[in-house]
């Protein structure tokens, strides 16, 4: 597989663990967004973190990205491309935005409180209740 680089960042680069909660964004989507197709072309990281952070990655972290098949927000019609693979921000302001995850509305800095409200929901486990970091990732759907 030839390996791409988009905005100086290798394509299909095996990560590490993510910090919670993960957000993925497609560029299908970010095509969308006014100024993403021309930070494309000239591969302007700036701008490209600017856009990032306004849809909800946590640009002060390390994100990747990733070619794969997968489903835009904006689609249910599968996508062969790239998309962003990040922390979710988690400030008050992407919080009360009203596209924050339940995870972001939910995070807090004492985990034994947020594993005991994401419980709540039903589908999510404990932190302490994985034996390691690719378990975990095995069961959100992230690459380690």
């Amino acid at each position: 597989m030839k390996n791409v680089q988009v905005f100086g960042l290798k394509e299909n680069e095996i990560y590490p663990s993510l910090e919670l909660p993960i957000n993925y964004l497609s560029f299908y989507d970010l095509d969308k967004v006014v100024g993403f197709m021309s930070c494309k072309e000239t591969q302007d990281k700036e701008e490209f973190e600017r856009i990032l952070f306004e849809n909800g990655i946590d640009t002060s972290k390390k994100y990747y990205i990733e070619k794969c098949l997968h489903r835009p927000r904006t689609s249910n019609i599968p996508y062969d491309g790239f998309r962003v693979v990040a922390k979710e921000r988690t400030d008050l302001e992407w919080r009360l935005s009203g596209a924050a995850s339940l995870e972001a509305k939910l995070f807090t800095d004492d985990k034994s409180l947020m594993d005991e409200l994401l419980s709540l929901d039903g589908r999510y486990c404990k932190h302490d209740q994985f034996e390691d970091d690719r378990e975990v990732s095995s069961r959100l759907g992230v690459i380690l």
